[in-house]
């Protein structure tokens, strides 16, 4: 599955540990206005920006290193537009339990 389609309030997604989209729900197409395909294979740098990254740069290495996060913040997005994000982030592990190899 490549694309999930949902409520459209909120956004949903999985990353790689590298940070690359691999699945998105509709919300993400309706905010940053691109097809899922043009998404899908980015970096989340590539899509929020760097201001934004900066921010969460932090919380995506504690999810990174096995640590599940909630944190808020105000995301700016479509240049002039603000929305607070409440951000929740679950590693997702390998079988052996240990090795972090995305994030939800």
């Amino acid at each position: 599955m490549k694309f999930l389609n949902s409520t459209p309030t909120f956004f949903f997604s999985y990353r790689d540990k590298d940070g690359k989209y691999l699945l998105i729900n509709k919300q993400y197409e309706k905010v940053l206005n691109l097809p899922y395909k043009k998404i899908l294979g980015k970096t989340i740098q590539n899509l929020i920006g760097s201001e934004n990254y900066n921010i969460s740069v932090p919380f995506l290495n504690q999810a990174l290193n096995g640590q599940e996060v909630i944190f808020s913040y105000p995301w700016r997005y479509n240049k002039h537009k603000c929305a607070i994000m409440e951000v929740h982030y679950i590693p997702d592990f390998d079988k052996s339990g240990k090795v972090v190899k995305g994030i939800y």
